[in-house]
């Protein structure tokens, strides 16, 4: 049981880019950084939505399973860089401080409590948050 009904689960889509939305206060919208709302002249942004636990292992699209982040965040959450805290604090690895690294902003991240939607039930999932820690997270 998801505690979704049917059409909230399939509004929640991440294919129906409700994550992508610039409406900060939108269902299923969940970020690290509010700032990263940036938008071309032609409507494309720097945000993507980024499965908790890959879509591949999981076929979880729920908001649930979900972060809005910015594309260089996507990329460190999901080589196990960066992650969700148990108070929903965001993690950076200490292996971003390799000496070939150039972190940046990343590190500026670091303890900083995620966007959180303002309903409860659409927060990450912390059993979805402690697989990644404990699967990818490093």
């Amino acid at each position: 049981m998801t505690g979704f009904t049917d059409q909230e689960a399939v509004a929640t889509h991440f294919d129906s880019n409700l994550f992508l939305t610039a409406n900060p206060t939108a269902p299923g919208r969940t970020g690290v950084c509010k700032s990263a709302r940036m938008r071309t002249p032609d409507g494309h942004t720097a945000v993507e939505a980024a499965h908790i636990v890959p879509w591949s292992e999981s076929h979880d699209d729920l908001p649930t399973n979900g972060l809005c982040l910015c594309r260089l965040c996507h990329w460190s959450f999901d080589e196990g860089l960066m992650s969700v805290g148990k108070t929903y604090e965001v993690l950076v690895s200490d292996r971003v401080r390799i000496d070939s690294n150039m972190p940046g902003h990343v590190l500026t991240l670091m303890d900083r409590p995620i966007f959180k939607p303002e309903k409860k039930r659409y927060w990450p999932d912390q059993a979805n948050l402690d697989r990644h820690r404990k699967t990818y997270f490093a």
